[in-house]
């Protein structure tokens, strides 16, 4: 049973790279979110009031980030892996991580000449 006609038509490293920048915006709307000029008064009014609640905020959280970013990387294989197209699942996961290898490398390139700057 086919589940989606069309993707096979798309090749591997764009449905690699659709992934990842899901993952990275999803990274980067959080990471906004937490800096955002709201952001440092909500422990003071919230978390401090409720231990507990600070504790589940950021075990849901977690969870929550966890099950986005595992379906947007691993979902398309997965449905893949049912219809019995190991090669092409191997394939999307091997770019995906592949582009997450690139970012992360570019990342930290960006950070090591900041830091030199600096210093």
């Amino acid at each position: 049973m086919k589940l989606f006609h069309r993707y096979p038509s798309i090749s591997a490293w764009k449905i690699g790279l659709l992934q990842t920048a899901l993952v990275i915006g999803y990274i980067l709307t959080g990471a906004l979110v937490v800096t955002s000029s709201f952001a440092p008064r909500l422990p003071e009014r919230i978390f401090d009031f409720s231990p507990a609640l600070g504790f589940l905020t950021f075990l849901t959280t977690f969870v929550f980030s966890a099950l986005f970013c595992g379906t947007s990387m691993l979902g398309y294989p997965m449905l893949l892996c049912f219809e019995k197209n190991y090669r092409r699942a191997t394939q999307i996961i091997l770019w995906s991580i592949g582009w997450l290898a690139l970012f992360l490398l570019s990342m930290s390139l960006i950070a090591i000449i900041n830091l030199s700057i600096q210093a």
